[in-house]
């Protein structure tokens, strides 16, 4: 099954859904940084 979730949805607890990219970039949103759009 395939789900789509909001990167800032995503945290290092996430690596199993969303690779460890996907994770960390919702970490960095999660932290207050500027991520682009093109980055994921």
């Amino acid at each position: 099954m395939k789900r789509i979730v909001s990167i800032s949805d995503l945290g290092k607890s996430d690596i199993d859904i969303a690779g460890g990219k996907g994770a960390n970039l919702g970490e960095l949103v999660t932290a207050g940084f500027n991520v682009p759009p093109d980055s994921f």
